[in-house]
């Protein structure tokens, strides 16, 4: 069950460290949250943002990703400071992401297997 997230005082900082950020899941929009973390990596600007079981996250290289920690599942947003296109359907109680893969991660290294079809998940806000 994922748990309840509280917004963070600002972007850059908070309790949660420089470039962490929890979203309170009751007053966010994710395809908001999806350009913000585009835009850091545009600017090859590494952060992390949780929502729930979901992590968006940008790095230094100019990659960006959107993860489902439960299920695995990955979307990649971001690759060498350019937006990747992405599918998602959002309402005021739910949306629903277009997943292109699923990740693992082993150490410090982060890797992925994307699929050419997609794998629908529908989560509750």
């Amino acid at each position: 069950m994922p748990r309840k997230a509280r917004r963070a005082r600002n972007r850059g900082s908070g309790r949660y460290g420089e470039g962490q950020r929890l979203v309170d899941g009751a007053s966010f929009h994710l395809a908001d949250e999806i350009r913000y973390i585009q835009r850091r990596a545009a600017d090859h600007d590494g952060r992390v943002v949780t929502i729930g079981q979901l992590v968006l996250f940008s790095s230094e290289t100019g990659d960006a990703w959107l993860i489902d920690r439960d299920d695995r599942l990955a979307l990649r947003l971001g690759s060498q400071g350019d937006p990747e296109p992405f599918h998602i359907e959002e309402t005021d109680t739910s949306f629903a992401i277009d997943w292109k893969g699923h990740y693992r991660i082993e150490g410090p290294a982060f890797g992925s297997r994307l699929r050419p079809h997609y794998n629908r998940a529908r989560v509750p806000h």
